[in-house]
């Protein structure tokens, strides 16, 4: 995972303990902070002890097995879209390879995509999950390296911007729901220093996110 800036880290982490300092904070991020944002860094930090925040963090980017992984995507995937249907898990290296080059990047760790089951574009009926369920559905597709909290609601935000025509990438619409399902899923606080984290980079972030996606969520865990 990328090391964070040892400046905004530190920040962030005095923001933590004694509720920090909006200036300083701004000065290490290189860019404005609204007075509510950090109002509400300010109040999530007071409510929360470094210590908790740090496990937080750390579940929140700790391998899972993939049935652990598949769960937990299924369990936001039902709160998020409870009329879609059930999204279907996979591990990419289960797909043929001819399948595999030509719907996955070489150089992703995950991919979420709507698409039509694999078993029906070979002629074959839907069963199982699938049965009852017509046009596209929502897959997540992961490698070993993928399977973690992070990424999972990474490719759920793509999921619930995307359709099976149209790709919003890693835009302001996709950043926001994101954000919005960190906050709802692990904690306004993470929400939070991912926005920041954003801000600071948002020019460069899609190649930063496509090599990394818990790219962000390390700022409060690893400082120097």
């Amino acid at each position: 995972m990328t090391n964070p800036d040892p400046a905004l880290a530190a920040s962030l982490r005095a923001a933590l303990t004694a509720k920090g300092s909006q200036v300083r904070l701004e000065a290490a991020c290189s860019t404005p902070i609204s007075e509510a944002s950090f109002a509400a860094f300010a109040a999530e930090a007071g409510e929360l002890a470094a210590s908790e925040v740090e496990e937080r963090q750390r579940q929140f980017v700790e391998p899972l097995t993939f049935d652990r992984a598949r769960q937990y995507a299924r369990e936001v995937w039902e709160i998020e879209r409870p009329d879609a249907a059930a999204i279907q898990v996979s591990r990419q290296e289960d797909y043929p390879e001819e399948f595999r080059r030509a719907n996955f990047s070489s150089d992703a760790a995950a991919e979420a995509r709507w698409a039509i089951p694999y078993v029906e574009t070979l002629g074959l009926p839907r069963t199982g999950e699938l049965s009852g369920t017509h046009g596209p559905v929502p897959y997540i597709d992961l490698t070993e390296e993928a399977l973690q909290q992070s990424t999972i609601l990474h490719e759920l935000a793509h999921l619930l911007v995307d359709t099976e025509a149209s790709h919003e990438g890693h835009n302001e619409l996709w950043a926001s729901t994101f954000c919005g399902l960190i906050e709802r899923h692990v904690h306004k606080l993470t929400s939070l220093c991912w926005q920041i984290c954003w801000e600071m980079e948002k020019l460069t972030v899609e190649k930063r996110i496509a090599r990394d996606p818990g790219w962000g969520l390390n700022i409060l865990r690893e400082s120097s």
